[in-house]
């Protein structure tokens, strides 16, 4: 992953710390990188029919009902530790945009909170949960560039 940042030229700046298994450990981290944390959510549609990749703010509440409606996908369920290993290559709780990367068929669709279009730096992590990298948002669409990813921006929720 990063050896693709640095392929592309896409800065980027890295911290290590500890294993984190949930948002409220994300938050009491204390991390030497500025930016906004994302929670990352691999859903899918009643029929298993499409795969989303749904990004948004940490703090915000993610209505699985409305964001289906709106897709016109219907009703949207967290998809099991085996199918992110398997489409993605990562494991629970490393899950980011970054791991689209290994999406080589491009049937997870990416879908980004609204809310994080005037964001000037993300905080993701890069495959792993052991460490977290800051991207700047010309960086982040560089990167999405470099994968051939176009996302779709929607209200995903509310605080």
């Amino acid at each position: 992953m990063l050896a693709h940042l640095d392929e592309h030229a896409i800065a980027y700046e890295e911290t290590h710390h500890a294993v984190v298994t949930s948002m409220l450990e994300s938050a009491r981290l204390g991390l030497s990188v500025e930016g906004v944390r994302c929670k990352n959510l691999l859903m899918q549609d009643k029929k298993k029919r499409r795969l989303l990749l749904v990004v948004a703010q940490a703090d915000r509440q993610v209505d699985a009902a409305s964001l289906g409606r709106g897709l016109g996908c219907g009703r949207l369920s967290l998809c099991s530790a085996d199918l992110l290993l398997d489409r993605l290559g990562v494991v629970p709780r490393a899950l980011s945009p970054l791991a689209l990367i290994n999406d080589k068929e491009g049937s997870v669709e990416l879908v980004i909170d609204e809310s994080l279009c005037d964001v000037s730096r993300l905080l993701f992590h890069p495959l792993v949960n052991t460490s977290t990298i800051a991207l700047a948002r010309d960086g982040w669409g560089r990167f999405l560039s470099s994968i051939g990813c176009e996302p779709t921006y929607v209200v995903v929720g509310g605080i």
